[in-house]
């Protein structure tokens, strides 16, 4: 979009209509979604890994259990 003349004719998406929009505007309007799903994909990344983290403090629960439980059975 940066190579494009000042002039070009650009059309921005609201809803299911089409506006014709200053090109400046537009760029204003991409770097700002730009950022923003930059920082939600950060937010997101960080979620994951927590999850993760969680998932394997889980399954090591659940592990230890079914080894307590197999050992009681044994010993009865």
């Amino acid at each position: 979009m940066s190579t494009l003349p000042p002039e070009t004719k650009t059309y921005e998406s609201v809803g299911r209509m089409f506006l014709l929009t200053d090109l400046e505007e537009v760029k204003k309007s991409l770097a700002n979604r730009k950022s923003l799903v930059a920082a939600r994909s950060k937010e997101l990344e960080k979620n994951k890994q927590y999850l993760e983290k969680n998932l394997e403090e889980f399954e090591g629960t659940i592990r230890e259990m079914v080894k307590q439980r197999k050992c009681q059975n044994e010993a009865q």
